[in-house]
């Protein structure tokens, strides 16, 4: 980046940027600047815009940045994030943040006194921090690391809201890049709200607010929606009609996570029977544990698709008198209950 373009005031530090889910997207986030009460985030394309903007009659090669205004703070007091859309595949970008002082209010252009501001470049439209997990690979079979390079950006530890607070704790994930997300109804319970945990692909804890769109009335889904304009990774939904006797899969979730914390856990086992049908709604039945905690979280096949939502256990009365689960009869809602029902949610029913 030519020198002219790096400010000697101290910025917004640590701005870091990130490919996007889609193509020509880029997450920009930063740690926040003292004071601020506006961001002012910007992208030049160096290869097309910047050498106009310098050649021009001003030669203001700032003029060549495209700038959006946000909040200060937008997310969270030390991480605000926003998504820059609409960038050249391939092209030689640099992207700049701009802080202004609390005392000036308004944004300004970034050649007044009162902004702060760096500049980040790299090729491809993002800094060098690892990208988001690609489309799951199609044709074979994945391992298990494959798989979890899939599924762990896409994975959700969910804390329930109503208006007393927490309502419980379980699992979800995201099926669509705009932040829409799936879990079991009884993870939310009658809340409305959620709080979203998730680990980004660079491996950053980052929260979010969900606020809940439907729920099932005998089938215990529920959509929820999460409140960021970031672009999410998201993991496919598969078709479980197609799941056979013996299919490998893998549990995913976070169980017991006040005892042993929200870092993810993954459980092997097979398809024991593809459809069991439970109070009118279709379960895949697997051997794979399902514990306290893995509620709403996906049941995923060999190639990184979800087919199922994980959902229950059968107990049984220990000699002892206390109660303890069957091994091995472990039940998920099926991932067409979720195609089937999906539409439903999003505009609001079933309740």
């Amino acid at each position: 980046m030519p020198a002219e373009a790096q400010s000697t005031a101290a910025p917004p530090t640590n701005i870091r940027a990130v490919n996007g889910f889609n193509p020509g997207e880029v997450i920009i986030t930063w740690g926040s600047s003292y004071g601020a009460t506006h961001y002012r985030v910007g992208c030049v394309n160096m290869d097309r815009d910047y050498p106009k903007a310098k050649a021009s009659n001003t030669g203001n090669w700032r003029q060549a940045f495209v700038y959006v205004d946000v909040d200060a703070p937008n997310v969270s007091p030390d991480r605000p994030t926003y998504t820059l859309y609409g960038l050249q595949e391939g092209a030689y970008h640099a992207c700049t943040v701009l802080a202004n002082s609390s005392r000036y209010g308004q944004p300004t252009w970034p050649n007044s006194p009162y902004w702060q501001y760096l500049t980040l470049t790299d090729h491809g439209g993002s800094c060098p921090v690892v990208a988001p997990a690609p489309p799951p690979i199609t044709g074979r079979p994945l391992t298990i690391a494959e798989i979890s390079r899939l599924v762990r950006p896409a994975l959700v530890h969910v804390t329930g809201l109503d208006d007393e607070g927490p309502t419980g704790f379980g699992s979800g994930f995201v099926i669509r890049s705009d932040g829409l997300m799936i879990t079991n109804r009884h993870v939310v319970d009658d809340g409305e709200n959620i709080i979203a945990r998730l680990e980004t692909p660079d491996g950053e804890l980052m929260e979010f607010s969900g606020r809940v769109l439907g729920k099932g009335i005998l089938t215990d889904l529920a959509a929820v929606q999460l409140n960021s304009n970031r672009v999410f990774n998201a993991v496919e939904l598969g078709n479980s009609a197609a799941v056979a006797y013996g299919d490998p899969v893998s549990a995913w979730g976070f169980p017991f996570s006040g005892e042993v914390g929200i870092d993810p856990t993954l459980t092997q086992g097979i398809i024991s029977a593809p459809h069991r049908i439970i109070f009118d709604t279709d379960f895949v039945q697997t051997d794979a544990d399902i514990n306290s905690g893995n509620s709403g979280g996906p049941l995923i096949d060999r190639y990184g698709r979800v087919i199922g939502v994980n959902t229950l256990g059968l107990l049984q009365l220990l000699p002892d008198g206390s109660l303890g689960n069957v091994p091995g009869l472990n039940f998920s809602v099926a991932s067409n209950e979720i195609a089937d029902r999906l539409d439903t949610y999003l505009a609001g029913g079933a309740v």
